[in-house]
């Protein structure tokens, strides 16, 4: 993932919705695509080549982490993104807290308010 490039294209966002947006804008990807897990529908944020995001805007650490897991196992790269913008002063705990869970899936965790991102992904 390009973070320098998210971080550029979402200076301007002050919701979830416009991240979704410019996250498929640059990974020329495309919204809300629906799945289908056992009977249960789920649609992905963005799709792009052989991976699926799941975004959040100021929400808890925990939100997105169901919806991230369940991409993984369809076959794709699952990422979650979480763009910090009320809450960036949480945003060394974030970090902390996500390479504590070792997920199966990479997370990206960005300060809006100062340019900052940092990510980690399963070994």
């Amino acid at each position: 993932m390009t973070t320098l490039s998210l971080i550029d294209y979402i200076k301007h966002c002050h919701d979830e919705e416009c991240v979704k947006d410019q996250l498929a804008i640059l990974t020329k990807g495309r919204r809300e695509v629906p799945i289908e897990i056992d009977g249960l529908r789920f649609l992905i944020d963005v799709v792009a080549s052989d991976e699926a995001f799941e975004v959040k805007y100021d929400a808890q650490p925990y939100d997105g982490i169901g919806q991230a897991l369940i991409y993984g196992i369809t076959g794709y790269r699952a990422w979650l993104i979480h763009v910090l913008d009320n809450y960036s002063r949480l945003f060394k705990n974030y970090i902390k807290l996500f390479r504590r869970l070792n997920l199966p899936f990479c997370v990206e965790v960005i300060d809006k308010r100062l340019g900052l991102s940092e990510e980690t992904c399963p070994q």
